[in-house]
């Protein structure tokens, strides 16, 4: 999507579509990247529209609710961070093995991914 965007944009303008990362088409890309992730996960209750698709949601295990702060720091510095190098990559592996299946941005974040089954399951055990 970003893409298609960008270069139906670029095209019109007739600027030079570069994908350098200091250029102004990777730039506006990045942003977009970071904006879609930051804007998705606070504003729909921790979902993306792939983590709907998949029945999965970001919560927080510190707080009741995603804060602005929790979010900006997962999605957006993190996974800023996360971008720079395909080794840092590596900062997804511990998902794997955690227990709490958890990133490098979710333990700064003191966050997790659950699936929503889990949440409801949780909800019920704490109404009955």
């Amino acid at each position: 999507m970003t893409t298609v965007v960008l270069d139906t944009t670029f095209t019109w303008t007739g600027i030079e579509r570069s994908t350098d990362f200091f250029s102004a088409y990777g730039l506006f890309s990045l942003v977009i990247y970071l904006a879609y992730f930051t804007l998705l996960t606070k504003l729909n209750r921790g979902q993306t529209i792939g983590k709907m698709i998949f029945g999965i949601r970001v919560i927080c295990l510190t707080e009741k609710k995603l804060t602005w702060k929790t979010v900006l720091i997962r999605e957006t510095f993190v996974r800023f961070i996360l971008q720079f190098n395909p080794l840092l990559y590596f900062g997804y592996l511990p998902t794997i093995f955690t227990r709490k299946k958890q990133h490098l941005a979710d333990y700064f974040a003191d966050t997790s991914v659950v699936t929503i089954n889990l949440i409801q399951a949780f909800n019920q055990k704490a109404n009955a």
